[in-house]
C-alpha cells in the first residue's frame, strides 16, 4: 500500500474543508431563499437531471466556480438520499 503524501492530505483537506462551507453557504441562501426539499420532497429524478445539465455546461466551457458548487450541492443531496446519511456518520 502506497504511503499517503502528509502535506498533500493537508492541502486536499483543506481544499474540501473550503469547498464543504461554500456549499454550506449556498444551500443557506437557497433555504433563505424559500427553497426546500434536499433531503426528500423535491423529485429525485428532478434533482438528478439538474445535476448532469449542470455537469454538462460545466464541461463545454460555460460553467463557473458557483455552477461547481451547485453540481456538488445536488450531488451531496442524491447521495444523501441514496444512504439516508449511513455514511456521514463518524
Amino acid at each position: 500500500m502506497k504511503t499517503i503524501d502528509p502535506e498533500d492530505k493537508i492541502r486536499r483537506d483543506d481544499a474540501v474543508d473550503a469547498f464543504a462551507e461554500a456549499i454550506k453557504r449556498r444551500l443557506d441562501d437557497k433555504a433563505a431563499q424559500g427553497y426546500a426539499g434536499w433531503d426528500g420532497e423535491y423529485p429525485s429524478e428532478d434533482l438528478a437531471f439538474e445535476l448532469a445539465a449542470d455537469t454538462v455546461e460545466f464541461v463545454v466551457g460555460q460553467g463557473t466556480a458557483q455552477g461547481a458548487i451547485d453540481i456538488a450541492a445536488r450531488a451531496m443531496m442524491l447521495w444523501f438520499r441514496h444512504t439516508k446519511g449511513k455514511e456521514a456518520a463518524p
